[in-house]
C-alpha cells in the first residue's frame, strides 16, 4: 500500500491511535489504510510483529467485527506455511477494536520492483513460491479464494522468499458467513470487494471463485514481466473493469529473455472463462518445465506439518466469536491428521460450540 502513509508514535500521535504501546508491544509505526490500520510493533527483545487493527467505526458494527475476525482465525489456522505470512494471534477486546498479529516482513514485491528490476529466474522463483502459498491455502479450505492477490499483497523476506499476506477478502465456501454477504464475498448491497487492476471478470460479477486468483496471478504476471498492465493505462475504474469484461490483454513485450511458453502461460491465465485457464498444479508444473528449458532450478513445493497450537488457537478463536461450526471442522482436521492432541481442551472447545 505504497498510497499509504506512515506515522512515528514517538514524533505525532494521530487522533486515531489509542495507545503508543499493545500489551508488552511498542508500536514503532503506523500505517492507515481503508479497513483501518496497520501498527509497526517491537517487543523487549526487540522482535517486530504487524498488528492489524479495525477501524473503530467498523469494529462498531458487530457484524464487521465478527468478519474480522472470521478472517483472522482461519488464516492463523493455515500455520506457518513458507509462503504464506504467518498470522500469530488475534484478540477481541471489547470495547475497542479487534487485531490480528502477523510475522513482520519489511518490503512487498511492489516495494522490492520499485527499488530495482529483477531478472526472468528471480520473477520465476516468486512465481513458483506465489503459487505453492496460494496452493496450500486451497487445500486447507475448500473453495478457497484469496480475493485480493497483487503486489502490495506479497512480501518478499531478506533473502527473497514469496509470502502470500493480507488475507482480509478471503473466502471459502462450507464455512458459516457474516449475515448480508454471499458465499464469494459480495455484500448484499452489490459492492465487491478487490483491487480493480487485478480482479477477473466473475469476480467483477460477484462471483469469486478460486480461478479468480489465477486470473490475478496473471496479470500480476504480466505486470512484472513488462513493466504496465495488461489492459493498458486505465482511463477509470469502470473503464478498467469493463476492460476485464470485454477486452483482449495487450502483447506481451518488455523482457527480451522472456521464454514464450511462459507468456503462453501467462495469457492462459487471464481467460475470461475461468473453467479456461489452468490450474494451480498446471501452473506450478509448467513453470517447473520452463525454468528447466532455462537451465535453472526453482525452489521445490514445501512439505507442511500442520502445527496443533494453529488450529487450536483457530478453532478456539472461532468458538468464542460464534462460528461454532467452522471451530469444530478445524478440530475434526486435526482429528482427521492423526496428530497427538490435547483431548481435554479439545473437548472443552467442542463443548463451548453446543
Amino acid at each position: 500500500m505504497n498510497e499509504a502513509r506512515w506515522w512515528n508514535p514517538a514524533a505525532e500521535s494521530p487522533e486515531f491511535l489509542p495507545s503508543k504501546t499493545i500489551s508488552n508491544f511498542e508500536i514503532k509505526a503506523v500505517r492507515r489504510g481503508g479497513m483501518g490500520m496497520v501498527l509497526l510493533c517491537e517487543d523487549e527483545n526487540r522482535q517486530r510483529v504487524a498488528v492489524k487493527r479495525l477501524s473503530a467505526e467498523r469494529a462498531a458494527v458487530t457484524e464487521a467485527r465478527r468478519a474480522f475476525l472470521h478472517e483472522a482465525f482461519l488464516w492463523i489456522s493455515l500455520g506457518g506455511h513458507p509462503n504464506i505470512v504467518r498470522a500469530l494471534w488475534a484478540i477481541n477486546p471489547e470495547p475497542e477494536s479487534p487485531m490480528v498479529g502477523s510475522e513482520h516482513i519489511r518490503d512487498s514485491l511492489r516495494d522490492v520492483t520499485e527499488r530495482s528490476s529483477l531478472s526472468t529466474v528471480e520473477l520465476l522463483r516468486i512465481f513458483v513460491e506465489i503459487i505453492y502459498g496460494l496452493s496450500y491455502a486451497h487445500q486447507r479450505f475448500e473453495s478457497f479464494a484469496h480475493g485480493d492477490l497483487k503486489p502490495e499483497n506479497v512480501m518478499i523476506t531478506d533473502d527473497g522468499q514469496a509470502k502470500i499476506g493480507d488475507f482480509g477478502l478471503a473466502q471459502a465456501t462450507g464455512l458459516a458467513l457474516v449475515k448480508g454477504q454471499s458465499p464469494y464475498g459480495m455484500s448484499s448491497s452489490g459492492a465487491v470487494g478487490g483491487t480493480p487492476l487485478y480482479m477477473a471478470p466473475e469476480q467483477i460479477h460477484g462471483a469469486l471463485a478460486p480461478e479468480s486468483d489465477i486470473y490475478a496471478f496473471g496479470c500480476m504476471a504480466y505486470e512484472l514481466m513488462s513493466g504496465r498492465a495488461p489492459y493498458g493505462e486505465p482511463l477509470s475504474v469502470n473503464d478498467y473493469l469493463l476492460r476485464h469484461l470485454v477486452r483482449r490483454p495487450d502483447p506481451l513485450v518488455g523482457r527480451g529473455d522472456m521464454p514464450a511458453a511462459l507468456s503462453a502461460l501467462i495469457f492462459a491465465c487471464l481467460e475470461k472463462d475461468l473453467r479456461n485457464r489452468p490450474s494451480l498444479s498446471q501452473l506450478r508444473d509448467e513453470l517447473h518445465r520452463i525454468s528447466n528449458v532455462m537451465d535453472q532450478e526453482l525452489p521445490t513445493d514445501p512439505i507442511v506439518v500442520p502445527h496443533t497450537s494453529d488450529f487450536m488457537t483457530a478453532a478456539r478463536g472461532l468458538v468464542q466469536i460464534g462460528f461454532a461450526n467452522e471451530g469444530v471442522k478445524i478440530l475434526d482436521s486435526i482429528t482427521d491428521s492423526g496428530e497427538a492432541i490435547m483431548s481435554l481442551e479439545i473437548n472443552v472447545i467442542r463443548i463451548r460450540a453446543l
